[in-house]
């Protein structure tokens, strides 16, 4: 079985398919499949007369469910194709049925709901004629509408029409554009439809106020379901989105049973509007995983994969998971109820970047790598502390190239250890082999006084930091060496007997050592003098939550949401300039580049 791109000449082979295995999903339409194909990388297969299909979901890879007579021959395909990859067969978008099916092949899967992404479904008859007090609402804006505009038309979409829906839709993308990238793919796609309008086979109809178009509607019939992929109207005009809304049912009573006006993708505000039209259904849709990242509730439960992937003395994983890994969130994937895959989310604060996550504990049981599990637990941290208002997180690799396809690049340094066997003879030493509130103290004004102004920007030391820190060491048959010339305390080495936990000395040379990832471009300080002001279009096909629009002004990117486009005095000629950036190139354009990271956790 190969996989091929899925391509505007496909659209008549995927077609037939759709009209002939039919379901209400709205995923299974040429509006649904060709207008999204860029976005979620969609690709196609046949197996004996078969579809399948595969897309990336959340930087994932995800199936439909097969179409043709041979599924459990296709299913078998998906399998082997999953093996040979590395990867576990998933499948979204399902209806109950196909969802019913799956659970009886695959008995050990999970089956869930996703509410998000089902779809709304409603009486054409009701839209049409908005009868009953559920529908008071909908005849007060109708009446508004009539009563504010008598010289309106309702017009098929064709060749006489369609000039005139282009001009509408040119105006309206200007004037009620959004930033964010599904937007922004949305929004492309319909120019597409637009363009070529006959080749997609959709009926639409547009709205004329004064002989000029205010909205259109445009969908595609599958059965007795009318799908509607576009539906734009002019905001600032009220009731013309309900007038639209009800002229476009009444044209097509009689010839379909139901509208599906499609998912409100978890957006709250869409959501509300989609349900003040009173679906009479929702088409639920179903995903089937075989293994999901979850969050620990007891972090215990990692420990054994911890000891089995790393070299650190019973003492100081002792240490670990009775001190600090309660504070910590443990990303995990499991097998059979057995952890494979971890990741341990630490949270860090920093003198400028301020609330920054570091990733640690990274690791995959021998018998489960190579089967993309780290990928998954990365993109769910980031999710996290995306969510959690972080714009940055970092790692220190155990094994150089891991990360960069994550989009991790080179950030902060730490100091040689060559030089710091040969300057440590320099210093006079004190020695501290016990913790004690004082020894906090003397590190952090040492710290303070004579490390801190050598860098751009470090981990704030303080008592939060040291004390586990030092726990750690000590528990670790450790040392603290306060280091001076001329009486005057200059730096320190925290060392035990599995090497140097932390050095600070302001003139040792420094070299890079960890990689750093940015999760939210707007909470970061960028230097101005190596970026230009104007448009930017960050791509970011791992955390599509980072991706999107935005305009870079004095340090800073702010998303080109209408607001914000407003506030800064843009324009729309502006935006002819719009440069593109991937997110790992941002990471060369941070404001602080010389970071201390040390080795602590």
């Amino acid at each position: 079985m190969e996989f091929k791109k899925l391509e505007f000449s496909d659209l008549e082979l995927i077609r037939g398919y759709y009209q002939k295995y039919a379901n209400k999903t709205c995923d299974r339409t040429i509006g649904g499949s060709f207008m999204w194909r860029d976005y979620f990388h969609t690709m196609y297969a046949l197996v004996d007369d078969t579809l399948v299909m595969k897309c990336l979901k959340d930087g994932e890879t995800v199936f439909c469910f097969p179409m043709g007579d041979k599924v459990d021959e296709a299913l078998s395909e998906i399998e082997n194709y999953c093996e040979r990859e590395g990867l576990s067969p998933e499948f979204v978008s399902l209806s109950a049925s196909e969802m019913e099916y799956l659970k009886e092949r695959y008995q050990d899967a999970t089956i869930v709901e996703n509410r998000d992404w089902s779809d709304y479904l409603y009486l054409t008859t009701d839209h049409a004629n908005f009868s009953g007090r559920k529908f008071t609402t909908q005849r007060n804006h109708i009446n508004k509408f009539l009563k504010n505009y008598e010289n309106w038309e309702f017009k098929k979409i064709d060749e006489s029409t369609l000039p005139d829906v282009k001009e509408f839709y040119k105006d309206y993308e200007t004037r009620f554009a959004k930033s964010d990238a599904t937007a922004v793919e949305e929004q492309e796609k319909t120019n597409e439809v637009l363009d070529k309008y006959d080749a997609y086979g959709f009926v639409g109809y547009a709205l004329y106020i004064e002989h000029k178009v205010v909205g259109f509607a445009i969908g595609e019939i599958i059965g007795d379901v009318m799908f509607i992929h576009v539906e734009k109207a002019d905001k600032s005009m009220d009731g013309v989105n309900t007038m639209l809304v009800m002229q476009f049912a009444k044209a097509f009573e009689g010839v379909v049973t139901y509208l599906n006006r499609e998912e409100d993708v978890g957006d709250m505000g869409l959501r509300y509007s989609k349900t003040k039209y009173r679906p009479i259904d929702m088409v639920y849709k179903y995903e089937v995983n075989f293994k999901r990242v979850e969050i620990l509730e007891n972090p215990m439960e990692s420990k054994p994969l911890y000891e089995a992937s790393f070299e650190d003395t019973e003492s100081f994983v002792n240490h670990y998971y009775e001190n600090m890994a309660i504070h910590n969130q443990i990303l995990v994937l499991k097998v059979k109820g057995q952890i494979a895959s971890m990741l341990h989310i630490v949270p860090k604060h920093f003198e400028n970047y301020k609330e920054v996550d570091y990733y640690y504990a990274i690791a995959t049981d021998k018998k489960h790598r190579n089967k993309g599990y780290m990928a998954r637990l990365l993109r769910k941290a980031m999710k996290l502390s995306y969510r959690n208002g972080k714009g940055l997180v970092y790692l220190v690799p155990a094994i150089s190239g891991l990360y960069e396809k994550f989009g991790f690049g080179s950030f902060g340094v730490r100091y040689s250890l060559l030089t710091i066997s040969q300057k440590r003879s320099e210093y006079e030493t004190e020695k501290y082999t016990e913790y004690s509130a004082e020894l906090v103290n003397r590190l952090r004004d040492v710290f303070v006084k004579k490390i801190a102004p050598c860098f751009e920007d470090y981990i704030v030391r303080d008592e939060t930091y040291y004390e586990p820190l030092l726990k750690g060491l000590f528990a670790e048959n450790g040392q603290v060496e306060i280091l001076s010339k001329d009486g005057e305390a200059t730096g320190y080495i925290l060392e035990s007997d599995i090497g140097i936990w932390e050095v600070a000395l302001p003139e040792l040379t420094t070299k890079n050592y960890a990689l750093a990832r940015i999760v939210n471009v707007e909470k970061l300080d960028f230097d101005a003098s190596k970026l230009e002001e104007g448009y930017y279009r960050i791509e970011d096909a791992f955390l599509p939550e980072n991706q999107g629009l935005f305009y870079f002004k004095e340090g800073s990117f702010v998303s080109a949401t209408n607001e914000n486009v407003m506030k800064l005095g843009l324009t729309e000629a502006d935006r002819g300039h719009t440069r593109i950036l991937d997110i790992s190139e941002l990471i060369l354009y941070l404001k602080y580049e010389k970071v201390y990271i040390s080795d602590e956790i």
